[in-house]
């Protein structure tokens, strides 16, 4: 939990080795189905399977280099959200169930997915809901999320590989680029 929780209404961002980035909010004491939410974007293509860091310690911020070699920026001492490289991303700084977990992107120089926001779970929990595709021309395609997301009998869930993934998203979406 961020160190500036107030009544643990906080905002966190967890970043991971297949390319997201989740945007988790913490609206209040309660239920995890009543008072948190995620939304989750994927990013492509994914060149590497690890993400790294670096630290400016004179700014205070946090770099992390995303699978796709794209890079991501946070003020380390407040978890609060800078940059996102090649891309343009409108914040919302209020913890507000109405905004989709607050974070935006409106552009973006490369594919990714937007899996939306969801109440008490991760928007991919469900295999039947859907999730969109975007390019960096702003063209959008559903998908449903088992057909690019792997659900294991144990409860473990993992995104299919690259290559199966744009070669189902270019199949079915006849709009997207695919770099």
């Amino acid at each position: 939990m961020p160190n500036n929780a107030v009544d643990l209404k906080y905002r966190q961002f967890v970043l991971s080795s297949e390319g997201m980035m989740m945007v988790f909010n913490s609206f209040g004491q309660g239920t995890s189905s009543q008072f948190t939410g995620a939304r989750e974007y994927y990013f492509f293509p994914r060149t590497a399977n690890q993400i790294s860091f670096d630290v400016l310690e004179s700014k205070k911020i946090l770099t992390v280099t995303m699978p796709n070699q794209k890079k991501l920026s946070f003020k380390y001492d407040t978890a609060e959200f800078k940059e996102l490289e090649s891309a343009q991303v409108k914040i919302d700084n209020s913890i507000e169930i109405n905004n989709r977990g607050g974070v935006e992107i409106l552009s973006y120089n490369g594919v990714y997915m937007d899996c939306g926001f969801q109440m008490g779970q991760s928007p991919i929990a469900n295999p039947f809901r859907f999730c969109q595709f975007v390019d960096a021309k702003r063209h959008t395609c559903r998908v449903q999320n088992q057909q690019v997301i792997n659900y294991y009998d144990n409860g473990e869930i993992s995104l299919r590989s690259d290559q199966e993934i744009k070669d189902y998203v270019l199949r079915s979406c006849a709009t997207i680029e695919w770099p």
